[in-house]
């Protein structure tokens, strides 16, 4: 199983230098040696959020040997044809870097409405949607007809280097991982334990089995907020860190993040990796002027021992 890092940009505010910082942690992440750079998906809301497939082609602009994605693509509110075309254009002119993963999108019934989408429909529209990304990036002459959309001998051209590109499915309802058995080719969640990882594969597994399908070993990750400090915080402090999305009122923050010393976040991914996880996106908690020496820290002290597996 190979384990790799990287990094999520997400929630954070916005800044007379937050355009410079964010190069910053673009070029940081690939000559640091970051696996890849992630981009989560908000549409509206007053929070600083950057529309994903604008920076993933900024990054691919940027960047040789950086891989990017998204965490998640909100793909109930897009047409799956201006989907497929996007990714299959920003798989071309990276030379095969780009790594989509989808997901139902957000719960503020305001976004689907501003996106002309009602809500209610939103795990049809996935279910009808990924199938035909992928017949659009590896067939000819696409004809369709859905639910939602209806295709007449159909072709995007270039079709994308990756053959096809991955097909990650977000989320950690049953649901969602039933949906990564039967449609997708792999699974990023958030803010789940090792346990739920663990417990997750498991269900992913088993119904991709029942439908004669295999989800590979290594296509299994995690979005992992991470709170670098020499002092151990308390669960209380934590829940109120505004850096931290969509935290749980389930669990004691704890459980499901990483934070401490370099040591410690180290010693957490193990514990993922031990649950099945080989695909890590750390998100730094914090702002966007401490995330660039944070992420630096991580580089120095924590990335090592994955590029180099020996020294752990």
């Amino acid at each position: 199983m190979s384990v790799k890092l990287g990094i999520g940009l997400s929630n954070w505010e916005s800044s007379n230098g937050s355009t410079e910082l964010i190069w910053n942690i673009i070029d940081n992440a690939e000559s640091q040696g970051w696996d890849s750079i992630w981009f989560s998906d908000r549409i509206i809301g007053p929070r600083f959020s950057l529309e994903p497939m604008i920076m993933m082609a900024a990054t691919a602009a940027r960047t040789t040997t950086l891989k990017f994605g998204t965490s998640v693509l909100a793909q109930s509110i897009r047409n799956p044809v201006i989907t497929a075309k996007e990714i299959a254009t920003l798989d071309v002119i990276s030379q095969g870097r780009v790594l989509p993963v989808f997901g139902l999108g957000g719960e503020d019934p305001a976004e689907y409405e501003a996106c002309g989408v009602e809500k209610k429909h939103r795990a049809a529209l996935i279910e009808e949607s990924i199938p035909l990304i992928r017949r659009l990036w590896l067939e000819s002459q696409v004809t369709h007809r859905g639910q939602f959309f209806n295709l007449t001998n159909v072709d995007i051209c270039p079709k994308p280097i990756q053959k096809p590109p991955p097909l990650w499915i977000g989320g950690r309802s049953r649901a969602a991982l039933e949906r990564v058995g039967r449609i997708g080719t792999g699974w990023l969640a958030s803010n789940i334990t090792p346990e739920e990882a663990q417990e997750g594969i498991n269900i992913i597994t088993d119904t991709a089995n029942s439908y004669n399908r295999t989800i590979d070993q290594d296509h299994y990750g995690v979005i992992l907020n991470v709170v670098l400090t020499e002092k151990e915080p308390a669960s209380a402090e934590l829940a109120n860190n505004l850096y931290i999305t969509n935290p749980r009122v389930d669990l004691d923050i704890k459980s499901y993040i990483a934070a401490g010393t370099a040591q410690e976040i180290y010693t957490r991914i193990q514990q993922y990796v031990q649950s099945g996880i080989s695909k890590f996106i750390l998100r730094p908690a914090c702002s966007l002027d401490q995330a660039v020496a944070q992420l630096s820290q991580l580089a120095q002290s924590i990335l090592p021992y994955f590029v180099n597996p020996s020294r752990g």
